[in-house]
């Protein structure tokens, strides 16, 4: 996922991806201006221009920028955020107000990183690194609203930061619009429009301008040189998903305009392949792995071997596990020719090295080294459902398959460490509230953007109301209905919103895809309201609208990719409130919030999440904060402190 606020701000250019910033590049970049500055909401896909400056005030920029990037590269230059402010502050360069600024940022990122939230490299907290790929991790795990920093006081953070970087030359000026764009640039952005799907090319543009590129020359190892600048040079958020943003607008743009003569960029795939590719394997394994999950779908109710009807998620879920457990047995010296059948997984030597290898390659905490790790957990859940409804194996064999897999302990129940760090973000009221006060506020938002005033810059403003309010409208339903990202995504109007007979929204019924239970779901009198308004005004702006009935309707028909949905929904949650959150999260939270509550709510938590069994949700939330029943506790302690004060008890001293 690409920076969506940094992307706002065009880059600069260099002259050289391999070397620091020089002083004529920095000459573009006023006095006091900042770096990767995360842009709000509401600023437009191009900056805005940097105020001029005198001719007077422009020669000591450059002379300064001389001074501070004639440090070079290698280890004579600070190595920590210390050592730089300390540099900075030596050379004089710097204004008073921006020295105070750079080290009240280093103070703040210091105390964040001391509450153990956020890893780092090692050392102490004074030691924070200054490269762009050791301080970037760094950055991108701090979550704002856990430290109770506002999102415009985490942006000013990081700029501070970022401009002390550029004093010191660990990284490059980025460019404001007064960026030169020279030869056929300027019209190729023109072409692009000023639209969502073009916003990356900006910075592409000026890199590739700086270095005397045209856009005739660009090909994919340049696209990979600017991926490798930005993870060298600057603190972009994420520079291979910034890559990824120009390589799809480049290749939209030069199959909506062929008349530019734009090469389309083709990169290969990074993604390490973890499961065996199925042409690898025989034709006979991809047989019988097909009439496998072909019985999955459709058992044999009468064969008691076969088990009940799996959910298509769940099939597909076995046949990544089956896959993957091909290829542990391929890492193991068995080529992959040689695995013919599903037998040839579940044997009990075969069983072994599978899950070794795959516990093996899943590190886990130190406090969790008697368990397996997860991987390991579901692929023995799934070879041992194959021995059993599948292959014909010895009663021994078998046997031996069922003492390992019942050895094969699963990690403690409860929620990850990283899900925990997320729910404290909302641990107060008044912070569950603002997350829950939030559709309210983008409702409005999308409202007030459909009526404002035709812009040059905004001429898209109706599809941008629409997609705010289609992602509102997605958060809203998960905070009243906790589904999960696949069931949101493919609501349908038609089939899941029960209606009244006067034609009011009622209720949302839906089974689910994972558990192919029916959540029928009461849906409130306002949500009811900003589903019709948004059937009404909203959805027809959106592409694919006509083509289907989904509630969230994709660009080619049928509903949008959950995935897809659930990255507007993160996204807002980030920019409104500076919280890291994902649309599963909700599940959590609201599970928290009845627990906190009451912590004998854990039956009404289970039916709200559609659970099977009671003893699903205890594994998963039984375990995983101490505060509701804490709260009991020291509400009975108030009560005896009470009781004991009423009958004119007091504390006695030690040794009356």
């Amino acid at each position: 996922m690409t920076d969506q606020f940094a992307m706002d701000f065009p880059m600069a250019a260099e002259a050289d991806s391999e070397s620091v910033c020089t002083p004529d590049m920095a000459a573009r970049k006023p006095v006091g201006s900042t770096d990767l500055m995360l842009a709000s909401p509401s600023a437009p896909s191009e900056a805005v221009p940097a105020s001029s400056t005198s001719a007077s005030t422009a020669a000591p920029s450059v002379a300064r920028r001389a001074a501070a990037h004639s440090i070079p590269r290698g280890a004579e230059r600070p190595a920590t955020l210390r050592a730089c402010l300390e540099h900075v502050t030596a050379q004089g360069h710097v204004g008073a107000s921006q020295l105070t600024d750079m080290r009240s940022a280093i103070a703040r990122l210091e105390k964040i990183v001391q509450t153990g939230t956020t890893p780092t490299p090692g050392g102490m907290p004074v030691d924070l690194p200054v490269t762009p790929e050791a301080l970037r991790p760094i950055l991108n795990n701090v979550m704002p609203a856990l430290h109770r920093i506002s999102l415009s006081r985490w942006r000013n953070i990081r700029s501070a930061i970022t401009s002390l970087l550029v004093e010191c030359g660990w990284v490059c000026s980025t460019a404001r619009s007064s960026a030169p764009l020279t030869g056929a640039w300027p019209d190729l952005l023109l072409r692009a429009g000023d639209n969502h799907s073009a916003k990356p090319l900006p910075p592409f543009a000026r890199y590739c301008a700086a270095r005397n590129l045209g856009p005739e020359d660009v090909t994919a190892l340049v696209l990979t040189d600017y991926e490798n600048w930005r993870r060298q040079q600057t603190l972009t958020v994420n520079p291979r998903g910034a890559a990824q943003e120009v390589k799809i607008s480049w290749n939209r743009l030069a199959k909506a305009a062929p008349d530019l003569g734009l090469v389309l960029l083709r990169t290969e795939s990074r993604v390490l392949w973890k499961a065996a590719r199925i042409e690898a394997l025989p034709a006979t394994f991809v047989a019988e792995l097909d009439a496998y999950l072909d019985q999955l779908r459709h058992p044999d109710r009468l064969n008691p071997r076969h088990g009940r009807k799996c959910a298509e998620l769940t099939v597909q879920h076995a046949r990544r596990a089956l896959l993957r457990a091909a290829a542990y047995l391929g890492e193991s010296g068995t080529p992959l020719s040689e695995i013919t059948a599903l037998s040839a997984l579940v044997e009990p030597a075969a069983f072994r090295t599978i899950l070794e290898l795959a516990d093996a390659a899943n590190p886990k905490p130190e406090e969790l080294e008697d368990t397996w790790s997860y991987l390991a957990v579901i692929l023995s859940g799934t070879l041992i459902k194959v021995a059993r409804q599948w292959v014909d194996l010895a009663p021994t064999q078998l046997s031996k398959l069922e003492v390992m897999h019942r050895m094969v302990k699963a990690p403690r129940g409860g929620l990850s460490r990283r899900n925990r760090d997320r729910l404290a973000q909302f641990a107060e009221d008044d912070e569950r509230w603002a997350l829950l006060e939030l559709p309210k506020r983008g409702f409005a938002q999308a409202d007030k953007l459909l009526i404002a005033p035709q812009n040059g810059q905004r001429s898209n403003k109706g599809y941008r109301a629409a997609k705010l309010h289609e992602t509102t409208l997605a958060l809203q339903i998960l905070l009243i209905q906790p589904l999960r990202r696949y069931d949101l995504a493919s609501l349908d109007i038609a089939k899941h919103l029960r209606r009244d007979r006067r034609g009011k929204i009622k209720r949302l019924v839906i089974q689910t895809h994972k558990t192919r239970r029916e959540i029928d779901a009461i849906i409130p009198p306002g949500l009811a309201s900003r589903i019709d308004r948004h059937l009404a005004v909203f959805r027809p702006m959106l592409p694919g609208a006509g083509a289907s009935t989904a509630l969230f309707p994709g660009e080619g028909g049928g509903s949008r990719q959950p995935d897809a949905l659930g990255r507007q929904i993160t996204k807002l949650v980030a920019r409104q409130l500076g919280a890291k959150f994902s649309p599963h999260l909700a599940r959590h939270l609201i599970v928290e919030t009845l627990l906190d509550a009451d912590p004998n709510n854990m039956v009404v938590a289970q039916r709200l999440l559609g659970h099977g069994t009671l003893s699903r949700t205890q594994e998963m939330y039984g375990v995983t904060r101490t505060s509701a029943a804490q709260k009991v506790y020291l509400d009975l302690v108030e009560e005896l402190r009470d009781k004991a004060a009423a009958r004119g008890r007091t504390k006695r001293k030690p040794g009356q």
